[in-house]
């Protein structure tokens, strides 16, 4: 499961309390704390959805207190029994009474998505995908990975990989891992990633697209690529592709969406959705700068849009048909995220309140 951490103002949140039987379904671990940027982390806020729609929360203070983190990502990890093992916000790595600098790269600009998955052989170890770029050089945004697990009582990380080098100057990168482990060709276990990006300039034959490459036990692998639309498509051009956000939807059929926006094209307020790698839409919604987005589980052809001047749009992608929801006017600048209950969740513009979009 993805989850894009927003870390604003005041973390605060509206959920219920409950002592419950209910089975647990899943959780997430939120950094939370207040401020802009450099956002001043105080503690994590633990989710656990429960069956019924019941939430419960609790949260783990940050070891040695207030940390600053210049960027607004993180992630947390658990077991197969949802035990919080460690949580990642910007550069800390946190754990029971341990608070560690994590990143080779001393203080990097994060740009807004990153990923904490299980390898797709061993559920005991982790790994963390984030994309930086470095100011002042010409190709300066990449896709990295590191490896971590527990060990004797403490967290291990492994070396920064490399996943995409050097795309195009100022051409942001976004992407969604499946939560679904593959047996690829009877051979071995592999989740897949999909990536929309620039062209590499570290290799000017790949230009700007959609691509999708598998991440096994041995890490990324770049030699899996499969194109699924690029900019050489007539419909398509180099800006398409520098993408903020992106979506996966994957149903029982293996029938697969995935969508993103740009912040190159229309002034942000532009839609993009590629199904099963052969069908292509485009809308643009005029409601303002898009701030996330997130596809329904009930209804096939409908992607929730957060919009800054409107809402949360529902967008039927494939008429182009859409209308804002009720009561949404203060959702208009979240990621939207589905949690393990089914349902969406989006967080209000000032920081502090969790909206739901049921999904049933």
């Amino acid at each position: 499961m993805k989850r894009i951490i927003l870390i604003c103002l005041i973390a605060a949140i509206c959920c219920i309390q409950l002592q419950s039987h209910a089975q647990l379904l899943g959780k997430w671990a939120i950094p939370t704390g207040t401020g802009n940027s450099p956002i001043e982390v105080n503690e994590v806020l633990v989710m656990e959805f429960l069956e019924n729609d019941l939430i419960q929360h609790s949260t783990i203070a940050i070891p040695g207190g207030l940390i600053t983190a210049p960027d607004q990502i993180g992630d947390g990890a658990f077991d197969s029994d949802y035990n919080h093992e460690f949580s990642v916000a910007s550069d800390y790595l946190f754990y029971e009474n341990q608070n560690v600098d994590w990143i080779s790269n001393p203080y990097p600009e994060f740009l807004p998505e990153c990923q904490m998955v299980s390898r797709p052989d061993n559920t005991d170890r982790y790994y963390f995908f984030y994309s930086i770029e470095e100011p002042g050089k010409n190709f300066d945004n990449h896709l990295f990975y590191n490896e971590m697990w527990r060990e004797n009582n403490s967290v291990q990380v492994g070396p920064q990989n490399g996943a995409i080098f050097n795309t195009d100057a100022g051409s942001l990168i976004a992407f969604a891992i499946t939560e679904k482990n593959y047996f690829i060709n009877g051979d071995h276990w592999a989740k897949y990633i999909y990536i929309s990006s620039g062209g590499f300039n570290s290799d000017p034959q790949y230009n700007a697209g959609l691509r999708k490459y598998e991440i096994t036990e041995n890490g990324f692998d770049f030699s899996s690529m499969e194109e699924i639309v690029t900019e050489t498509h007539q419909d398509f051009t180099e800006d398409d592709f520098s993408a903020y956000n992106l979506e996966l939807k994957i149903d029982e059929n293996e029938n697969t969406a995935v969508a993103w926006i740009s912040q190159k094209t229309n002034i942000c307020q532009q839609v993009y959705v590629a199904v099963n790698e052969n069908t292509y839409y485009k809308h643009i919604l005029n409601k303002g700068r898009i701030g996330g987005i997130e596809f329904s589980s009930l209804d096939p052809n409908i992607l929730y849009v957060s919009c800054h001047d409107s809402g949360i749009v529902a967008l039927n992608y494939t008429s182009g048909e859409h209308s804002v929801l009720p009561n949404s006017q203060d959702f208009g600048h979240t990621f939207l995220q589905t949690a393990p209950d089914g349902h969406i969740y989006a967080l209000n513009d000032g920081g502090y309140i969790l909206g739901r979009i049921s999904m049933q």
